[in-house]
């Protein structure tokens, strides 16, 4: 491992790429219900597949410290 880099356990990594996969699906739900669909093709759905991510991962990390 490099000095500096960051160093995730192989569970983590694979909880946090499943969160990823799930947020574009959670992504496109929040956008939809909010009537918000972004254009620019790929850009757009980086955006959204994002904005699932964070949300997922931040209610994951509450239902941790519950």
């Amino acid at each position: 491992m490099f000095p500096g880099t960051l160093s995730i356990g192989d569970s983590v990594l694979s909880l946090y790429i499943i969160l990823g996969i799930l947020g574009g699906v959670v992504g496109w739900l929040v956008f939809g219900l909010l009537g918000i669909w972004p254009g620019g093709g790929m850009i757009g759905s980086i955006i959204v597949a994002f904005v699932g991510a964070v949300i997922l991962v931040g209610i994951s990390r509450l239902l941790k410290k519950a």
